[in-house]
C-alpha cells in the first residue's frame, strides 16, 4: 500500500480501522472479538512484520543477488524448478502464508537478479513468481502447512 502511506500512515494504523469502524458502533459485540482465531492474526501479521524486516534491512536484496550469482546464469528452468523444489520442503513444514510472505519476495529478487536493481526480464520473472506462489500453496503435506 505505498500509495496509501502518505495518508494513514503504516499497516498497523491502517488494520486498526476497521477495529474501531465495527467495534466502536457496536456493529460487532464482545463476543464476536473473544471468537477470532488469535492463533492466525498473530500468525500472519508476524509474517507481515518478517517480511517488512527482511526487505528494509536489506537482506532480501543481498539474498537474492547472492542466489542469483550462484543460479541465475542457468536456464529458466533450473532455476524455477530449484525454486519450487526449496518452497515445496519448506512450506511442508511451517505455514504455506508465512511461507509465501517471506520467500516469494526473495524469489522475486532472485529471479530478477542484481537483488532486484537492474533490469528485469518479466517474462521470466512472472513465471518463477506465479510457480512459486502455486508451490506455496500447493505444498501442504503437514497439518502444520495448512495456516
Amino acid at each position: 500500500m505505498p500509495y496509501l502511506g502518505p495518508i494513514f500512515g503504516d499497516m498497523g494504523i491502517v488494520s486498526t480501522l476497521p477495529l474501531v469502524l465495527l467495534y466502536g458502533p457496536g456493529v460487532l459485540t464482545k463476543e464476536d472479538f473473544n471468537m477470532l482465531p488469535w492463533n492466525v492474526v498473530f500468525l500472519v501479521t508476524g509474517g507481515l512484520a518478517l517480511g517488512h524486516a527482511v526487505s528494509e534491512s536489506q537482506l532480501l536484496q543481498i539474498v537474492g543477488s547472492q542466489i542469483y550469482a550462484a543460479v541465475g546464469h542457468r536456464s529458466e528452468w533450473i532455476l524455477l524448478v530449484s525454486f519450487v523444489g526449496l518452497i515445496a520442503v519448506i512450506t511442508s513444514l511451517i505455514s504455506h502464508t508465512v511461507g509465501a510472505l517471506i520467500l516469494l519476495p526473495v524469489v522475486a529478487s532472485a529471479a530478477c537478479g542484481d537483488g532486484g536493481y537492474g533490469e528485469c526480464d518479466l517474462r521470466r520473472l512472472r513465471a518463477i513468481v506465479m510457480c512459486s506462489a502455486f508451490m506455496c500453496s500447493g505444498s501442504m503435506a503437514m497439518p502444520i502447512s495448512s495456516f
